[in-house]
């Protein structure tokens, strides 16, 4: 099968890539939100069609390989959205919305940033060396790869959070811990691991919430409001774990189902370090 490489997409509006055989490789793609927004190109048919109703509003990046995939840098004027049935490797991202990953095998992301929600859901194990939610980005909308084209539903992670939900290990920051946090969530940032969790100058400014079935080990993590540890193996907190009391107080992470959610009453009422 050939693989899908791109060495430069600069698109006004959106940018679409969708691999059915091989490999996707893009070096650099850019969404400017400049282009006019009201129509989408119709690819499925016998021919091409560039009719009917815009299905990516905004100015988006979309891309889904059936194989592994390879994005080196990417600036979304809106949502990334990057999909691998095999492996998935990003380097420098930014999405001025979401920035969502989804692969079968293993994920490993070297620095993302973005206005909204980072998720990143991985079969295999999970690496953000870097990572910051900002918190200004639009939170009306959330894009889903199930394969396939990508599709947008209505917001169901209020707030601007990281989320990671991997059937391996986790990895984040990047040790040993530099003087700032390398992986920042605006709201919540929550982790189940499917194996153990390292943790290295993390913050949130609500609840951190880490859910292991091996062990987790932190290396400095500072909350605004809960820090709360779960870990079939061993826990070490090595420098410190720190809540500051500076947070909002009104929900809880939900580690313990097929998905991570962010709702329901909250449990740990003030600001909390609580391990278990």
């Amino acid at each position: 099968m050939l693989d899908t490489n791109i060495a430069l997409a600069t698109a006004g509006d959106d940018l679409a890539v969708t691999a059915t055989g091989g490999n996707v490789m893009i070096a650099n793609a850019i969404t400017t939100g400049a282009g006019v927004d009201d129509r989408r190109t119709d690819l499925t048919g016998a021919g091409i069609i560039l009719a009917g109703s815009e299905t990516y509003l905004r100015s988006n990046i979309a891309v889904n390989a059936s194989q592994d995939a390879n994005v080196t840098m990417a600036n979304a004027h809106d949502t990334f959205g990057l999909r691998a049935a095999g492996t998935l490797v990003a380097g420098t991202l930014f999405a001025g919305e979401d920035a969502t990953f989804a692969s079968s095998g293993s994920t490993t992301i070297m620095s993302v940033t973005a206005g909204d929600d980072i998720d990143v859901t991985a079969g295999g194990g999970a690496t953000l060396r870097s990572a910051t939610s900002l918190g200004n980005g639009a939170d009306d909308r959330r894009i889903f790869l199930p394969g396939g084209s990508a599709f947008f539903t209505g917001e169901n992670l209020t707030r601007s959070n990281i989320i990671v939900l991997a059937g391996g290990d986790v990895t984040l920051g990047n040790p040993p811990s530099a003087l700032l946090p390398e992986v920042t969530a605006a709201a919540t940032l929550a982790v189940r691991a499917g194996g153990a969790i390292t943790a290295s100058n993390v913050a949130a400014g609500e609840d951190i919430g880490f859910s292991s079935t091996g062990d987790t080990t932190i290396d400095k993590a500072k909350a605004g409001d809960d820090l709360e540890l779960s870990a079939g193996g061993t826990i070490k907190i090595l420098t410190s774990g720190a809540t500051t009391g500076l947070g909002l107080d009104d929900r809880q992470a939900d580690l313990t189902g097929a998905v991570i959610v962010l709702g329901g009453a909250e449990t740990l009422g003030l600001s909390n370090v609580a391990v278990k």
